[in-house]
């Protein structure tokens, strides 16, 4: 079950991250930015890992993480559409050439 508080949690540490950016910082200093978010997210418990000793099977919950990423992003893709007057359906196309452009 999510939990909301750590959901919230989580967006602003990943807006936090998004706010240090910094595209034009050598790619060793970006990623010590990810990794300062990504202790950050550890810090809050929004993922979480469960080991069955019987099974020797490991579960990893990452409700909370994904549950706060979506409720960022569907406010900036609001905020976006709002500010631009750019269709959604369209926006959320362009974002995912940013996305395949960038990674």
């Amino acid at each position: 079950m999510a939990n909301r508080e750590i959901g919230r949690l989580a967006a602003h540490v990943l807006l936090d991250a998004v706010s240090t950016y910094d595209s034009s910082a050598p790619e060793d200093e970006s990623g010590d930015i990810l990794d300062l978010a990504v202790a950050r997210l550890a810090d809050v418990d929004c993922v979480t890992v469960a080991y069955n000793d019987e099974t020797s099977v490991a579960t990893v919950d990452a409700t909370d993480l994904v549950g706060g990423t979506v409720v960022l992003l569907n406010a900036l893709v609001e905020r976006l559409v709002l500010e631009t007057g750019i269709e959604r359906a369209l926006l959320v196309s362009q974002t995912r050439e940013i996305i395949d452009q960038s990674l």
